[in-house]
């Protein structure tokens, strides 16, 4: 009887260290998946948010914290009339973004972008420089430019979600196979004592 106490008691604090030593894993899985690590954000732009810059600036270009998934970033210049005046597609190399422009009317540009971090998160945003030799004429309207599309093709994902659910169903799954050990465990040897009994 006290040593069916003491299987017991081992048993009971077993169960109890697995359960602790799969919590534990289960924090670190959330800890250092990519849902974790600092999403990628605007460091700086070319001409620079605010500037005053003439109509021979032919590019825009926006330098981001970390890498940026390739093909996955739209940059969409608009002129104070709201005419797109980007000539090219937004091209990528590492964490740097590129459009090239045609700046023909004086005035606040207005330039909206929206990238894909290697990570998944998607960034976007909006800036305005101003092409000097004239303003927008008074009253006229100036459209809201929309969040320009991420190309067909990119992922862009919720990774921080991804892992979040991920890690979930492993501290699930780790519970449900910890706390169902010790009684299968029962289970089997009853068994097996029915089985012996004359």
């Amino acid at each position: 009887m006290v040593a069916e106490a003491g299987a017991s008691r081992r048993s009971r604090g077993s169960r109890v260290s697995r359960l602790v030593a799969s919590m534990v894993l289960a924090l670190l899985t959330i800890g250092t998946g990519p849902g974790a690590q600092a999403h990628s954000e605007l460091v700086s732009s070319s001409p620079a948010a605010g500037s005053v810059v003439t109509r021979a600036t032919d590019r825009v270009v926006l330098v981001f914290a970390s890498d940026l998934l390739p093909g996955a970033s739209a940059v969409v210049v608009r002129d104070p009339r709201g005419r797109d005046v980007t000539t090219s597609a937004a091209g990528s190399r590492a964490a740097v973004v590129e459009a090239t422009v045609r700046l023909g009317v004086g005035g606040r540009h207005d330039v909206s972008y929206r990238v894909v971090g290697e990570d998944g998160h998607v960034i976007s945003g909006s800036l305005w420089f101003t092409v000097a030799g004239g303003a927008a004429p008074v009253g006229a309207a100036v459209a809201v430019p929309p969040d320009p599309e991420v190309s067909p093709g990119s992922t862009p994902g919720s990774g921080s979600i991804t892992w979040i659910v991920l890690a979930s169903l492993v501290c699930v799954a780790l519970g449900v196979h910890v706390l169902g050990a010790p009684s299968r465990r029962r289970a089997r040897d009853s068994r097996g004592r029915v089985d012996s009994a004359p």
